[in-house]
């Protein structure tokens, strides 16, 4: 007990001495606590800037395409996201996923029913000026053409995405390998001496990736030349027949170590005027710099729906290797050329080029053989494969 009293005492003189009492004014090294006034203007907080929109940016040639990313660059945006508001004409968007006070990324809606909107945002300092941005409503029809689509990195930065769907009502089996820039040094050509299975080629040149190129004379008792004109690493190996129609020559696919382009050009003829290292020339040329062209609707190989071998070049730079099978009905029917232009437009394409088709669209990639449904021996579950004259290989 006399223990315990002790403890009361000692804490109570503790608590009784000058180390808790407030300090005075003559208190020499102590400061008398803030006013309340002096608080108040301590904790009122700055009035937020009214924000400024300077710029935007996408990957598709500055359009807005429902569910893809969306940069924009200003000033004075809050830097939590939720402090942000997008507006699309009056459509509002909170689906921000970086936000910056200079930088902005957003995910663009999917209800944009208009081809030009004002684009604006809004912060508790206010909302920015419009800027006009528009819509490319041509690609709503991505989320179903890929939903359920299997994608797989073959390398850092190589993507095979295949799928089998149903789009525009019939069914359809696509191969699409994405190939970025730091890549274009492994693209190359093929021409053989003769036909020879792409599978074949690929695997004598030890490519990760390849796809059948060219038209061919594949007549009974034909040549097997390429109809059309062809240069390798600098080296013309074929000149291509004069007079060729746009429906097979319109358009060449280009390519060095850092660059990868579709170029519009005037037959074979124009094509030989062209310097770039690699050159092959198909049709028909597809999409130019995202204008559609004009596609003679007189011919069946525009308007039936053909197995489709194409190559692409995107607005991100990037080079893509498609294959559309078809002639397997209620399974894969294949394209028209109209109806390609439209499906390159999903995958973001700036140009697009028609290939040889029909029986030689073929895709390899190493380690799994022909990934496609070849459809020269008309079997879907062991495709067949079709000898051609030249193709597109990533080493």
């Amino acid at each position: 007990m006399k223990v315990v009293a002790y403890l009361i005492a000692a804490m109570s003189i503790l608590f009784a001495s000058g180390a808790c009492t407030k300090p005075g004014v003559e208190d020499e090294g102590n400061v008398l606590p803030p006013t309340t006034q002096e608080k108040e203007d301590e904790e009122t907080p700055e009035e937020p800037s009214e924000p400024v929109l300077e710029s935007f940016s996408t990957s598709f040639g500055n359009k807005a395409v429902s569910g893809e990313r969306l940069v924009l660059t200003g000033q004075n945006f809050d830097p939590k996201k939720e402090g942000n508001i997008l507006l699309f004409d009056d459509l509002t968007c909170t689906d921000i996923i970086e936000a910056e006070e200079t930088k902005l990324v957003a995910i663009i809606p999917s209800n944009l029913t208009k081809e030009t909107v004002q684009l604006r945002v809004a912060t508790k300092g206010g909302t920015t000026e419009a800027l006009p941005i528009q819509v490319d409503l041509r690609r709503c029809d991505s989320v179903a053409v890929f939903k359920g689509a299997k994608v797989e990195e073959l390398r850092p930065g190589v993507k095979w995405t295949s799928t089998i769907t149903t789009w525009k009502g019939e069914p359809r089996s696509i191969n699409i390998v994405s190939i970025p820039k730091s890549e274009f040094k492994n693209l190359h050509l093929t021409y053989p001496s003769g036909k020879v299975k792409t599978s074949v080629q690929c695997k004598e040149v030890d490519a990760l990736v390849g796809i059948n190129g060219q038209y061919f004379d594949n007549s009974s008792g034909g040549t097997g030349l390429a109809r059309d004109f062809l240069k390798i690493d600098g080296v013309v190996v074929t000149e291509g027949a004069d007079n060729r129609g746009d429906t097979f020559a319109s358009g060449a696919f280009i390519f060095s170590e850092n660059m990868a382009d579709i170029k519009k050009v005037a037959k074979n003829e124009g094509a030989r005027k062209l310097t770039d290292p690699n050159i092959m020339v198909c049709g028909p040329h597809l999409i130019d710099n995202g204008t559609y062209r004009s596609l003679d609707q007189s011919t069946t190989h525009n308007t039936d729906t053909h197995p489709r071998t194409a190559v692409a070049v995107t607005y991100d730079d990037c080079v893509l290797l498609v294959t559309i099978d078809g002639r397997f009905p209620g399974q894969a029917v294949g394209m028209p050329t109209t109806l390609m232009q439209e499906f390159f437009t999903l995958l973001g394409a700036k140009s697009a080029l028609n290939l040889d088709g029909g029986g030689s669209t073929t895709m390899y990639i190493k380690g799994r053989g022909v990934v496609n449904h070849a459809c020269d021996g008309k079997n879907w579950n062991n495709p067949t494969e079709r000898a051609v004259n030249s193709i597109i290989y990533l080493k």
